[in-house]
C-alpha cells in the first residue's frame, strides 16, 4: 500500500470540510515518494508530512486502530503515549467512535487496550510462582469484573472456579449454637 493509498483512506473519514482543508495542505507541502535514485523511498514517508496534518488524522482513527499504530515505530508510540496532545488523541477518538468513558483509575489509552487490546494481561508479578509467563498471547475478551484480558490458561490456571467448591460431600458439618448449649446443660 502506498502513501497516497493511506492518505486517501485518512482523508476518507475526516467529516466533511475538514478532508477539503487537509487536502489543501498537504497539496501544499512535497512529500518525496522517490529516492535520489528513482527507486521508491523506504524511510519513513510519515516523517515528512505535516504534524497537524498526521494529528487530525489520528483524532478520527478508531482506539483499536490507535492501539495498532502505536506498535508500529517510535514516532508513533511517543505521539500516543506522553503529553496532554496524546491524552487529547485519545479522547477524541473514543468520543468520535461512541465508546464509553473509561472507569476512575483507567487511562484513555489503557482502557483501549482493555477494550480492544488482544493480548492476555496476567503479568510475569501476578501469576502464580511456578509458572513465569504467560506463554498464550490471544486473549479473546476482557473480563470486566477483574478489569483485564486473560487468555484460557491463565484463566483455569489462576482463578477459582464455582465448581471447585461445589461438591456437598467434602463440607465439613457445623454444630449449630443452640446444639452446642444443650450439649453442655446435660453435662452439668
Amino acid at each position: 500500500m502506498s502513501v497516497t493509498d493511506i492518505v486517501t483512506v485518512f482523508l476518507h473519514r475526516l467529516p466533511p470540510g475538514m478532508e477539503e482543508r487537509a487536502t489543501k495542505r498537504l497539496k501544499a507541502v512535497s512529500v518525496p515518494l522517490v529516492d535520489a535514485v528513482g527507486a521508491p523511498s523506504k524511510e519513513n514517508l510519515f516523517a515528512e508530512m505535516p504534524l497537524d496534518i498526521i494529528l487530525l488524522f489520528l483524532l478520527y482513527t478508531s482506539p483499536a486502530e490507535l492501539l495498532a499504530l502505536r506498535d508500529v515505530n517510535k514516532g508513533f508510540r511517543d505521539l500516543l503515549d506522553s503529553g496532554e496532545q496524546a491524552t487529547a488523541i485519545w479522547v477524541k477518538s473514543r468520543k468520535y467512535h461512541g465508546i464509553i468513558k473509561p472507569l476512575r483509575g483507567y487511562t484513555e489509552r489503557a482502557w483501549a487496550r482493555l477494550i480492544f487490546g488482544r493480548i492476555c494481561q496476567m503479568s510475569p508479578s501476578n501469576l502464580r510462582a511456578r509458572y513465569q509467563e504467560c506463554k498464550v498471547s490471544e486473549a479473546r475478551e476482557p473480563d470486566f469484573g477483574l478489569m483485564m484480558r486473560l487468555c484460557a490458561c491463565c484463566r483455569q490456571i489462576n482463578l477459582c472456579q464455582e465448581t471447585d467448591y461445589e461438591d456437598d460431600d467434602d463440607e465439613p458439618e457445623i454444630p449449630d449454637d443452640e446444639e452446642e448449649e444443650t450439649d453442655s446443660d446435660e453435662e452439668e
